[in-house]
C-alpha cells in the first residue's frame, strides 16, 4: 500500500523540493552504501492459515469482489526504464488494461540514457492519454530534471575510477565500478519512488513497481485479481 514516507531518508518537504534531481539521490545512495551492503530486514513471524470461505471457493467471487473494491482504490504505476522497447509496447498494454479496474490510475516513468525509441514511446504515451479526455488514466515521464520532455536523457557519470559510466549490465567493469553501477540504480529508483511519495501518496492508494522491459504475456486479470482479493480480504497475511 501506498502511504506518506519516503524510505530514503528525507522528510516529506524534501521528497517534493528534489523528487526530479538525480545529483541529490545519487548523493544520498552512496552515504547510505556501505550500510545498505550489510543491512537486512527482519521477516514478522505472522503465518495465518488460508481457510476459504464456502464463497471464496468460487474463482468468480474472487474476482467479482476484487473489481467491486478495485473500482473505489487508486493505483500508482512507477517504473525505469533504459532501451525498453522490446517489451515496452506489451507492458503498457497490459498496464492499461490493468488500470480499467481501479477509479484512478497514474503511471510514472523515469527514462535515461536509451540508445532506442523508449523515450519518444513514453512521450507519446503521456501526449495520448493526455488527450484521449479520459482523466481516470494519466501518465507522467521523468528524466534529467524534466517532465513529459521528448529531450533525450544522459546522466554523463563517471565512477570514482574516473572511467565513464555506460549503461548496461554485460559491460567490463571493477568491482568497484560494479558497486557504484549498482548505487546510480538505486539512486535512480529513489528519485522515482520520491515522485510517488511526495506527489501521488495523498490521492493514491496502491504502488504497483515493474520492469517496462521484459516480455510479458498478455496477463490473465482474472489471476491478477484473485491475487489482489486476498491482498485485501487478508491484509495481515505474510508474502
Amino acid at each position: 500500500p501506498l502511504t506518506t514516507g519516503d524510505g530514503v531518508g528525507d522528510s516529506d518537504e524534501q521528497l517534493a523540493r528534489n523528487f526530479n534531481n538525480f545529483e541529490h539521490f545519487y548523493r544520498l545512495a552512496e552515504r547510505h552504501m556501505d550500510s545498505a551492503l550489510h543491512w537486512m530486514d527482519q521477516l514478522g513471524t505472522r503465518l495465518p492459515l488460508m481457510r476459504l470461505s464456502a464463497a471464496e471457493e468460487s474463482a468468480e467471487y474472487r474476482v467479482a469482489q476484487a473489481e467491486r473494491w478495485l473500482s473505489t482504490q487508486s493505483l500508482a504505476v512507477v517504473a525505469t526504464a533504459r532501451n525498453a522497447m522490446p517489451g515496452l509496447d506489451t507492458t503498457i498494454s497490459n498496464l492499461l488494461r490493468l488500470c480499467g479496474k481501479f477509479a484512478r490510475c497514474s503511471l510514472v516513468f523515469l527514462e535515461n540514457d536509451s540508445s532506442d525509441e523508449t523515450r519518444q514511446r513514453l512521450h507519446q504515451l503521456t501526449s495520448d492519454l493526455g488527450s484521449s479526455g479520459n482523466s481516470r488514466v494519466s501518465a507522467t515521464l521523468l528524466g534529467c530534471g524534466r517532465i513529459n520532455s521528448p529531450e533525450p536523457c544522459r546522466l554523463n557519470v563517471s565512477y570514482s575510477t574516473g572511467k565513464r559510466h555506460l549503461p548496461g549490465p554485460k559491460l567490463k567493469r571493477s568491482l568497484l565500478e560494479e558497486l557504484e553501477r549498482v548505487q546510480l540504480m538505486s539512486a535512480l529508483r529513489n528519485q522515482l519512488l520520491a515522485f510517488a511519495y511526495s506527489r501521488l501518496a495523498a490521492n493514491h492508494s496502491l504502488l504497483l513497481a515493474l520492469d517496462p522491459d521484459l516480455h510479458w504475456a498478455d496477463w490473465d486479470l482474472a489471476s491478477v485479481l484473485q491475487g489482489l482479493y486476498f491482498f485485501h480480504a487478508r491484509p495481515r497475511l505474510d508474502s
